[in-house]
């Protein structure tokens, strides 16, 4: 029942997003304009208005709401590159953190034994190298924010292991868009950052967290390197 409200929830969260046409801020044109009054006031108290925006960030990034990307674009346009990386981290980090556990609390039991019962071949495997999936589906930068924050909910993964995987998973991504958000005025649209070229590196980064643990695995120490 929690986990239907939960669903309910969501649905109206995103249909009123589209009904009240938020979805025009995901023009990066729009967004511009939207965030030129806000980052005039902020030279007045930044820490103030960063730690409002991280809040913003977080409220809109712990839903299906497709923020994220233009999220982290924002938070460079406002704040420059190392104060809009901070804001960018703390927030998808709670936000992430945030949505796992309200979906692994709200999932039944039912719901529950169902996961278990298909990943009752893979729960040790997950539970021991849940760190190291993780990590490598956050660096993919392939999978939507949110579906992968709910989706690890009925996985066996540690909330230590998936609050660590994002926290490192989130970084070369964040650098990209948050560098890319400092000159926010001369992008034309978010595929102009996000390229299939950079895509695909992403992809090929997040092989490396896999091999790392293969060679802890071969080589007999991952029984020390367990997360």
């Amino acid at each position: 029942m929690k986990f239907i409200i939960l669903i309910l929830f969501f649905a109206a969260v995103v249909g009123a997003f589209y009904l009240l046409g938020g979805d025009r801020y995901l023009e990066i044109s729009e967004l511009n304009q939207a965030l030129d009054s806000w980052r005039a006031q902020i030279h007045q108290n930044e820490l103030f208005y960063a730690a409002a925006t991280g809040l913003i960030f977080i409220l809109i990034m712990s839903t299906p709401l497709p923020v994220t990307a233009v999220s982290i674009l924002s938070a460079g346009y406002l704040f420059g590159f190392s104060l809009g990386l901070t804001v960018v981290l703390c927030s998808t980090l709670i936000a992430a953190t945030f949505t796992f556990v309200l979906c692994r609390f709200a999932l039944g039991e039912s719901i529950k034994e169902r996961a278990n019962k298909v990943f009752k071949a893979a729960g040790a495997e997950l539970e021991n190298g849940g760190f190291w999936y993780a990590l490598s589906l956050r660096l993919s930068a392939l999978v939507p924010f949110f579906l992968l924050n709910s989706g690890q909910a009925i996985t066996p993964i540690t909330l230590r292991d998936f609050m660590l995987a994002t926290l490192l998973g989130m970084i070369p991504v964040s650098m990209v868009l948050v560098n890319a958000g400092t000159q926010l005025a001369e992008i034309r649209s978010i595929a102009d950052v996000l390229s299939p070229q950079l895509m695909l590196s992403f992809a090929f980064v997040a092989l490396l967290p896999l091999l790392i643990r293969a060679v802890l695995v071969k080589t007999g120490k991952f029984a020390n390197q367990q997360s």
